[in-house]
């Protein structure tokens, strides 16, 4: 009974996993083709587009540089101290303002915050910003 029910879950998971990919292959056909002729796509379907286009612009992404996201490092969130160094106030700090802002950005798409217990010390917790890994 047992030996059926593993092979029975790993049957199921491998069937999800089937249906994950080819759910990945049909948005990326959408994403990455025009609308068919004489349609009129959502604007959701516009912008997704647009973000999924602006993702896949690896020339423009290297041209950028690092400029927007320090521009939004320093203008939305208050700067960092590793960038910062010496010059970082940290009376301007505001955790509670810090994550309020972050979550802003956070909708789970390209990446996610969240907090956690440190494993080396259960009393102190820790802030991680999670990568999505995408699969177009």
């Amino acid at each position: 009974m047992c030996c059926f029910f593993s092979i029975s879950i790993a049957g199921v998971q491998n069937i999800f996993s089937e249906i994950d990919a080819q759910l990945n292959l049909n948005i990326i056909d959408l994403l990455s083709s025009p609308p068919a002729n004489g349609t009129k796509d959502p604007n959701a379907v516009i912008n997704a587009r647009n973000l999924y286009a602006s993702c896949m612009d690896e020339a423009g992404i290297e041209d950028d540089g690092v400029a927007p996201v320090l521009s939004i490092i320093n203008n939305e969130f208050g700067g960092w101290p590793i960038l910062q160094g010496s010059s970082w106030d940290p009376s301007k700090f505001n955790l509670f303002n810090l994550l309020i802002k972050l979550r802003r950005y956070d909708n789970g798409f390209l990446f996610s915050v969240v907090t956690a217990t440190n494993q080396q010390n259960s009393s102190v917790y820790d802030i991680e910003v999670k990568i999505r890994f995408l699969l177009f």
